[in-house]
């Protein structure tokens, strides 16, 4: 069989625009069901080619046909989600890495910008990132 049909063919990360655009018409209070349902399947089609090397709760459970509040919580869930280090059992890596566009540092600036936590949450969140962030450095 040919090599290059067997390779596989990534669906492209998505912007963070589009993301940031989702949320803050989320947090004005207008839901935006059209934006949502782009957004969300566009990580569906990332996730998609993500699945034969690892198992994402997002890809079993979307739905452009659930309800809004159910499909922004699946979103918000995925791209906050971790990839956990089996020898550690730490968060080794964000998992919004491989879906959004950028590198891993304009990654997690993005998510910690979009992040809409209360403060207690959010130190949490951003507490987890940095001893993520140190021990990918090594230190």
């Amino acid at each position: 069989m040919d090599k290059k049909r067997e390779r596989i063919k990534w669906a492209p990360r998505i912007r963070p625009q589009l993301i940031k655009r989702l949320y803050e018409s989320d947090a004005l209070g207008f839901q935006d069901d059209e934006l949502c349902n782009d957004v969300g399947f566009r990580l569906f089609l990332r996730c998609q080619t993500i699945i034969m090397v690892s198992r994402e709760e997002f890809y079993r459970q979307f739905s452009p046909a659930f309800e809004y509040k159910q499909k922004i919580l699946l979103i918000d869930r995925l791209i906050h989600s971790f990839h956990w280090s089996l020898k550690e059992n730490l968060p080794a890596r964000s998992a919004a890495n491989n879906l959004i566009e950028g590198d891993h540092d304009q990654v997690v600036e993005f998510l910690d910008k979009l992040a809409g936590l209360d403060n207690e949450s959010k130190e949490s969140w951003r507490e987890t990132i940095q001893q993520m962030m140190h021990r990918r450095k090594g230190k």
